[in-house]
């Protein structure tokens, strides 16, 4: 192979343009055919029966005279008109909305004084119109019923969840518009707790655009106070019991074999720094101590220590990575980070219900404070198992959404994090391997846009010799390249919601004797630190756990390799350098679409250092460094503003050499976006959408000029002459548009010839549409105004090792052309 080289960064060099988003082909809204005045009398009576109804609760104390909630529901198959349903001044709030077996429903806060506002819009559909078409007719025939709502209209889950009369501590979810209104909302809350004898936490809560979570410890009659008294109710749900996973400790290695790894251990200075979040680390053990610069816990009063052990395997292979291979040579080993721990899991029990986004915040600000020089990288495998497989979708919750609100919040300190995808439990009698592993889902918080998700595969397929002399019909679960037989998956997961997890990293294997599986093979885990060092030194470790420690140390080695590269780099190069094993593509042939069933259990695969960090004569890396302004505003609309567009160092001559031969192009797009999370479930509802902005990219067609691509991206860019349609890009890419555009991080592979590649020298990044744009009530706030940064990376893989398309590339860098902009 060629002596490595490295890939060239580009800052700031992208070209811009005013940018107008192309009108896109779609779909009509489906409604129902309506008679106006039958339909319209109907609805005003239902109406009616509501209003008396309310009434009577109030006259008997059982309802607050603020207002009341009422549901809105759509015929079964047709869409439902949800933005005419809410008006903000009049404080007509929409609290969610849900669709259940393909019928949609819209739950709406009324105030009292206010309850004539749909009776008016209804009366107004009934009058005959000289056009032949009833005012407000989008609205009223989209609607088939209007009921009170009740507690299946606030609470997100399983109904079987609800709690009865034994109270559970759950998530109350409060309507917060324009953030203006903290101190009545919290003043409410109060009142209903003390008149109520409900248990609500008011001290601790989270706050997102336009929502506040708090806990409060609730039964059914409970619940049914709160809707009939609170004004700003959203949803509600079960709050998360975090777990963590891990095997039992095994007796190995002698002290000797430790002294002598550490002997040949040089720890440089660093300000790349691995924070571990779980059950404490034990810094007292000799291959930890000397890199630890910081151990501290969420609440005061614990001890800081590892009372599991899980954190200390955790921290072990976060910076050694897989122990077992370096004690078997004598080479020079190099760490550039320094380790450290917040705990976040108690010794004893459980933690008290708290919020658990507000935690991680907590030990997040902790870690910060400590050091404002570092950039942290953030381990962390606590998850909570989702509550049920109809009850989450990849919808964020609280928790996910305080992940991005932290990541997207970069000005203290640079930060990435890495989080576990959970694990499936293969003593379920149940468990089946593969067809388990495809119907367990990825717990939260690992649903977070911003973090990056790791999942696990295996390449260990040997079991011990203990094992064959000890159990009878030993059989491996996983052949090697597959996913392993721990690792959970988003194949359940509605479209719109991000490919997680985003890699996949050895997690281990296990096996079955007698037809009993077992997870306690060496052979079949990793080799980490043992927390009670003073017994062994070494334990073994396998599951999600220890794929997300290896991808932590993957990262920080590769952020140590580039100090200077923003988070958001780091995160690109990560996803950019990963492949699928052939191994994982069999598993997956049988899948009706195998590419979004392969992306949603192996994320775009297995990352390789050596293609993250360097390049080659026949291999080249771009990696742009950019920003871009989304929107604007435009008397008094929010618009689209602004298009980046770059004219590629193309090897042009070299790949004409190639002419006919295979040629790969991989192009990786990472930003992290601001959240605002709300129950509106797959909805597109613009006000709703969970993402502040989006970003996409795409390439000139080959035979497509300059012009006319700048032209088909960009409604700015076309005259009278342009025609739409006559090129697309879409038969060269491995995974499509539609699949990769999920979430914060786009990532695709164009495969074609040499020659056709030669011209495809534009790439343009684009916005599209997130609550920055949608939110217009919010412009005091100038969100529209904000300026994001993104990473692009480009890269050319030839199979050919005797061509040289890199000295041309660095060749035009180093002598750059002046370009009028």
């Amino acid at each position: 192979m060629n002596e490595p080289l490295s890939p060239f960064f580009l800052r700031n060099t992208a070209l811009k343009e005013s940018y107008t988003t192309p009108p896109r082909p779609g779909g009509d809204p489906t409604f129902p055919e309506r008679n106006p005045i039958a339909h319209g009398n109907r609805l005003i009576g239902i109406f009616n029966e509501i209003i008396d109804s309310v009434d009577q609760k109030i006259q008997n104390q059982e309802m607050s005279e603020d207002g009341f909630y009422i549901d809105f529901v759509g015929q079964n198959n047709s869409d439902l008109t949800i933005k005419s349903l809410e008006n903000i001044s009049s404080k007509i709030r929409l609290s969610n909305v849900k669709e259940i077996d393909g019928e949609i429903t819209a739950t709406v806060f009324l105030p009292k004084e206010k309850q004539e506002f749909f009776l008016k819009k209804i009366n107004k559909y009934i009058e005959p119109t000289t056009t032949g078409t009833p005012v407000n007719d989008t609205l009223i025939k989209s609607i088939e019923n209007i009921k009170l709502a009740v507690i299946k209209s606030f609470w997100n889950g399983s109904e079987e969840n609800i709690p009865d009369r034994r109270k559970t501590w759950c998530e109350i979810w409060l309507v917060n518009h324009k953030n203006l209104n903290e101190i009545h909302i919290f003043q409410e809350l109060k009142e209903i707790s003390e008149n109520h004898n409900i248990e609500i936490n008011l001290d601790k809560f989270l706050k997102f655009q336009e929502r506040i979570v708090i806990l409060a410890n609730l039964n059914r009659e409970d619940i049914l106070k709160l809707i009939n008294f609170t004004t700003h109710l959203s949803e509600i749900k079960t709050c998360p019991t975090p777990v963590t996973d891990f095997i039992e400790m095994y007796p190995t290695e002698q002290r000797e074999w430790s002294d002598e790894l550490l002997d040949r251990t040089i720890i440089e200075e660093s300000d790349i720094s691995i924070c571990i979040l779980d059950t404490g680390v034990n810094d007292a053990h000799p291959l930890l101590n000397s890199q630890f610069t910081l151990k501290d816990t969420v609440e005061p009063g614990w001890r800081a220590d590892d009372h599991k052990g899980h954190g200390t395997q955790m921290a072990g292979l976060s910076s050694y990575g897989n122990i077992s291979p370096l004690l078997l040579t004598t080479d020079p080993i190099t760490i550039n980070h320094d380790l450290s721990s917040v705990k976040i899991l108690p010794r004893v029990g459980t933690n008290e219900k708290e919020l658990w986004g507000g935690i991680t915040s907590q030990a997040v600000s902790i870690k910060e404070i400590s050091d404002t020089s570092k950039k942290n990288i953030f381990c962390m495998a606590v998850t909570a198992p989702s509550e049920n497989i109809e009850g989450h979708k990849g919808n964020p919750t609280s928790w996910s959404a305080a992940v991005d609100n932290i990541i997207y919040n970069q000005d203290v300190t640079n930060k990435l994090f890495i989080i576990s995808a959970g694990n499936v439990d293969i003593y379920n009698p149940h468990y089946e391997y593969f067809v388990s592993n495809n119907l367990t889902q990825i717990q939260e918080p690992a649903q977070a846009w911003n973090a990056l998700t790791v999942g696990a595969y295996t390449r260990k397929i040997n079991v011990s010799d203990e094992t064959l002399e000890t159990c009878d019909d030993v059989n491996i679960i996983a052949q090697s390249g597959q996913i392993s037989p721990f690792t959970s998956t988003s194949i359940t997961w509605d479209n719109e919601w991000p490919v997680k997890p985003d890699i996949v990293f050895e997690g281990g294997n296990c096996f079955s004797a007698n037809g009993i599986r077992c997870d306690d093979d060496p052979e079949l885990s990793l080799l980490s630190t043992n927390w009670q060092h003073g017994i062994n030194l070494f334990a073994y470790t396998n599951a999600t756990s220890a794929a997300t420690a290896l991808a932590t140390n993957f990262v920080a080695t590769l952020y140590s390799r580039f100090q200077d590269a923003r988070p958001e780099t780091i995160r690109a190069l990560t996803i950019h350098s990963a492949e699928w094993t052939t191994e994982m593509k069999e598993q997956y042939d049988s899948y009706p679409n195998k590419k979004r069933a392969l992306l949603r259990s192996c994320g775009f695969g297995v990352p390789d250092l050596n293609r993250a960090i360097n390049c080659y004569k026949n291999s080249l890396t771009l990696i742009c460094e950019d920003e871009i302004k989304p929107y604007y505003l435009d008397k008094g609309k929010i618009k689209t503003n602004e298009m980046n567009y770059y004219e590629l160092p193309w090897p042009k001559d070299a790949l004409l050499e190639l002419g006919e031969k295979d040629i790969k192009m991989r192009i990786t797009l990472s930003y992290f976006i601001e959240p605002s999370p709300g129950n509106v479930d797959n909805f597109k509802l613009d006000r709703y959408r969970y993402a502040s902005h989006g970003l996409r990219f795409e390439i000139n067609h080959p035979d497509e000029s300059k012009d006319n691509f700048l032209a088909r991206k960009n409604m700015e860019s076309r005259d009278e002459d342009y025609r739409s349609g006559e090129y697309s890009t879409s038969g060269f890419w491995e995974i499509g548009s539609n699949l990769r555009a999920r979430g914060s991080i786009v990532s695709d592979t164009w495969n074609g010839n040499a020659a056709a590649l030669s011209t495809c020298n534009y790439i343009c990044i684009y916005p599209t549409i997130g609550w920055w744009k949608s939110k217009t009530h919010l412009k005091d706030e100038e969100h529209y105004n904000k300026t994001v940064k993104y990473s692009l990376i480009i890269s050319i893989y030839s199979e050919e090792e005797n061509t040289d398309i890199y000295t041309p590339v660095q060749i035009a860098i180093e002598s750059p052309v002046e370009v009028t902009i």
